[in-house]
């Protein structure tokens, strides 16, 4: 795209109203190819490699704050 033409589609955008504007960028964001939501299982096996240390302890809030600030 060449300065000239993006400057005319910038001055066009301009004169729209804020609605014209919303609607703009719903039909923009409307041609993006969007990804589908991967299962949970790669979501929970993330989980489990991040945080798997932690599985079978019994780990709480009152057990962390004791132990950060013991007096």
């Amino acid at each position: 795209m060449n300065v000239t033409l993006y400057d005319d589609l910038s001055e066009q955008v301009n004169k729209l109203s804020f609605d014209e504007r919303l609607k703009l960028i719903e039909l923009i964001i409307g041609t993006l190819q969007i990804e589908e939501k991967k299962s949970s299982k790669t979501d929970s096996a993330a989980f489990d490699k991040a945080f798997g240390m932690w599985s079978g302890k019994n780990v709480s809030i009152e057990s962390i704050r004791e132990k950060a600030w013991r007096r």
